[in-house]
């Protein structure tokens, strides 16, 4: 990978890892600024924690997303970033347009989903011919 390429995958990565801080930032503000009078009302309390559990929620996506981007900008700066964690082959780089923070490359990351039973990221199949041709391109 040239440098001009690791220079634009790295400039996306801080740039959604300052997206997280803001967005924690957002939520800290929120619920500092939350009352904290428990309101009688039954569906008003379940509304309040089932908003407390979608943001605790996000936070540990928020936590998950923020290690997948440290791991990613530590291979850029050893020089590993693009390769395949398993077989080290370099991964697609419409995928990584698509999900800088890739670290498989779809033969193993398809292999990796099967074995563990879970479908593809964001509810997208990864076995959709169209999806992979149009954001894959492996």
């Amino acid at each position: 990978m040239t440098r001009k390429q690791l220079n634009f995958f790295k400039k996306l990565l801080v740039k959604e890892r300052a997206d997280i801080l803001r967005q924690l930032a957002h939520e800290h503000r929120d619920y500092r600024e939350a009352p904290t009078e428990v309101p009688s009302d039954v569906y008003d309390r379940a509304t309040i924690d089932g908003s407390k559990e979608i943001s605790a929620m996000l936070q540990h996506e928020d936590s998950q997303h923020w290690l997948a981007i440290n791991s990613a900008l530590a291979k850029i700066e050893s020089g590993e970033y693009g390769l395949c964690d398993i077989c080290g082959q370099p991964i697609n780089e419409a995928r990584l347009e698509a999900v800088p923070t890739a670290a498989y490359c779809l033969k193993c990351q398809k292999s990796h989903e099967a074995r563990l039973g879970e479908p593809a990221s964001a509810g997208v199949r990864i076995d959709d011919e169209k999806w992979e041709d149009n954001y894959w391109g492996d």
